[in-house]
């Protein structure tokens, strides 16, 4: 049996640990074993994916620590991970990561690389701060054994960035079984608390700078149709300008978090993303798995996308060419082919039970 522990700052309902969870419900049970430790309390249970871990017989193991515990958290961290003697040690966020390389060594550690840290941390904490992150984050990448991107053309970024670091990918992956299309929006509307007869659009992500939530704010007050209605889902520090800046529109609704954002997704009709930079960005799969068309900022990452013609791409400096988008989604100027291999798409390449097993292969060969 081999054992894995998986180690992230909490289990909160995130993207890393979306993708955490879906490694872990579609591991090989008679091959692996697998652990979860987390470093810090969790701050609302309800939003935690630790209830579900258990009832699949995972073993989930909190430190319980505060993030300036530095001194306690590497002893306990230790002790703990030495006792349950894992195969593997699997990391999936900053803290995580760097612990690992500084006093897990003599165990074997995979990471994996959720974002362009290079340009995300900068952005979500500043210059200084950010661009200190990320150095140190480089410097516990080259500690790993085994570092991990989470879509090729991340993947493919980071190496350039770091020629003499070699990075695996794994393209992350979307639970087919709570992601999919519905036939029906009416009822989900009226739970949701949503207008029957507007076309949709739903914007998914934290409202900092890298994911542009402006540009789309900017877009929407340039807009004197009545047919359209959009939903924010998401927080962070730009959410109250967001809703200033819209403030008086009624064809906008700011959602906060989602605990359960299949809903949202499965009762509108289009999905937008500004970003400037994403490494995978899970909501514009799980969108597509829910038959949405997809208005995409045109960035690397979405280049399987593109290539199989199922999204419309914009320039996320420009909210005009995102507009003339919109306004194609509201003449139905997208056909259901393409709203097709969207979907297609995903069962073929971004299922979350595709991207375990090529987690378990890698492990597999590593362990070889």
């Amino acid at each position: 049996m081999i054992k894995i522990v998986y180690t992230v700052s909490t289990l909160q309902k995130t993207g890393p640990t979306n993708v955490l969870a879906g490694i872990i419900a579609h591991l090989d049970r008679k091959l692996y074993k697998p652990f979860v430790i987390t470093l810090s309390p969790e701050k609302n249970s309800d939003n935690s994916w630790g209830p579900d871990l258990k009832k699949q017989g995972v073993r989930v193991i909190s430190l319980n620590l505060k993030r300036y515990q530095l001194i306690q958290l590497p002893i306990k961290l230790k002790q703990t991970i030495t006792s349950i003697h894992p195969d593997i040690i699997h990391s999936h966020c900053f803290r995580s990561t760097v612990l690992s390389a500084l006093f897990l060594d003599g165990f074997k550690r995979v990471a994996t690389v959720h974002c362009d840290y290079t340009q995300d941390f900068p952005m979500a904490y500043g210059r200084v701060t950010g661009r200190l992150m990320a150095c140190c984050f480089t410097y516990a990448l080259k500690k790993m054994n085994k570092r991990i991107c989470c879509s090729q053309a991340l993947s493919d970024l980071l190496q350039k960035k770091f020629p003499t670091i070699s990075f695996d990918y794994v393209n992350n992956g979307v639970d087919t079984d709570t992601f999919y299309p519905v036939s029906e929006k009416r009822i989900l509307r009226q739970k949701l608390g949503l207008p029957q007869n507007k076309t949709i659009f739903i914007w998914v992500g934290s409202f900092i700078s890298i994911k542009n939530p402006l540009c789309l704010v900017t877009a929407i007050k340039k807009r004197q149709d009545k047919n359209s209605f959009f939903v924010f889902c998401g927080k962070g520090p730009l959410l109250t300008t967001a809703k200033k800046q819209l403030k008086g529109f009624d064809n906008v609704l700011f959602v906060g978090y989602a605990n359960k954002i299949a809903p949202y997704l499965q009762a509108s009709n289009a999905f937008i993303s500004t970003s400037l930079s994403e490494g995978f960005h899970l909501s514009v799969y799980e969108a597509l798995a829910c038959g949405l068309p997809v208005i995409l900022s045109d960035l690397p990452t979405y280049s399987l996308i593109k290539k199989a013609k199922c999204g419309l791409f914009f320039s996320p400096q420009d909210n005009n060419s995102l507009n003339a988008l919109i306004q194609n989604i509201l003449y139905r100027m997208i056909s259901s082919q393409q709203i097709e291999k969207g979907k297609m798409l995903i069962f073929d390449h971004f299922s979350s039970k595709l991207m375990s097993l090529s987690y378990q292969q890698l492990y597999e060969a590593y362990l070889k």
